[in-house]
């Protein structure tokens, strides 16, 4: 029986309470310790593996860990490179449509001024602005808009 839940696509909350060992396993795990028995003894008693009853014998806290802080977007390694991509973008406005920028091209650019980050990233945060100045250039020209609705 697993003790550790690891996350992997499909795992089901069915699954990781299954996954968990009883409290009931978890007091006679102690209370076998407390008399003496070896680890492996008590894995073989209990019916679990030697790491877990390692693990049950001096684990303290059963409490669930708190999430950590995730990251906020603004602040990301990204960050100090948006305001040089929205350049890119308005400069690009006039450009013909085959000779607009990708999100590869930006990339290049940013990585020569420093960014150490990932494409992927660049690439997320190209898409949204892109849909973004997309929708500003269709209410800013009201007209064709309504034509077109």
């Amino acid at each position: 029986m697993p003790t550790t839940l690891k996350r992997r696509p499909g795992f089901r909350r069915e699954e990781a309470i299954e996954a968990m060992i009883d409290i009931l396993k978890v007091e006679e795990i102690r209370r076998l310790r407390s008399r003496g028995e070896s680890i492996a003894g008590i894995a073989r008693k209990v019916g679990v593996s030697e790491p877990t009853a390692r693990k049950y014998i001096f684990k303290e806290d059963f409490s669930p860990k708190p999430p950590k802080p995730r990251m906020n977007r603004e602040d990301g390694v990204l960050g100090p490179y948006k305001d040089a991509i929205d350049a890119m973008f308005a400069e690009e406005r006039e450009a013909q449509h085959k000779k607009r920028l990708t999100a590869k091209h930006i990339f290049d650019r940013i990585v020569e001024k420093g960014y150490k980050g990932s494409y992927s990233t660049v690439r997320r945060y190209v898409r949204e602005r892109r849909d973004e100045f997309e929708l500003e250039e269709m209410f800013l020209d009201g007209e064709d808009f309504l034509d077109f609705v």
